[in-house]
């Protein structure tokens, strides 16, 4: 993980601990889809800092708040400050499912190219941003296609 400051690496390991909605209540066992880690910019505003129990808690630009862990290798945790703007990028699993035509969800993308070989899939997401997912399995990352449309869940984080 590259990190340029202490708030990008406060972000960076908040944003491990972020929980998304569910996809789908109920996939049918006909559905192409595929885990992987994606690589993801995060930022949010400092809502509050506990420095006593490594916590902090960030509110994103739809309002969404998690109160995440921050870990000992932080060690200006104290500087940071509620109303700060802070951002980063940090690797995350993914699960992605293709949607059927009209099929909502919460957090959609479109497949931009898949790289067979390689196992990545290239997404671009509502805000016109790509993330890369690297499939857990290179066969899977075959099924998708250019152009198709995937939900993403992001699942939460081990002890998140």
């Amino acid at each position: 993980m590259k990190v340029k400051s202490v708030s990008d690496f406060v972000v960076a390991t908040i944003a491990t601990a972020l929980v998304s909605f569910p996809i789908l209540a109920s996939a049918a066992s006909d559905r192409i889809t595929l885990d992987g880690e994606a690589s993801m910019k995060v930022a949010g505003t400092v809502k509050s800092v506990d420095a006593a129990k490594r916590t902090v808690t960030i509110v994103d630009a739809q309002g969404g708040s998690a109160s995440l862990e921050v870990g000992e290798d932080v060690r200006n945790l104290y500087k940071l400050q509620s109303g700060q703007r802070v951002f980063g990028t940090t690797n995350r699993q993914v699960h992605l499912t293709v949607l059927s035509a009209g099929e909502q969800a919460p957090r959609v993308a479109q497949v931009v190219s898949v790289d067979q070989t390689a196992g990545v899939v290239v997404l671009k997401d509502a805000q016109g941003e790509t993330v890369n997912v690297k499939a857990g399995d290179t066969r899977k990352a075959a099924t998708l296609k250019a152009g198709d449309r995937v939900a993403i869940d992001i699942p939460a984080a081990a002890g998140a």
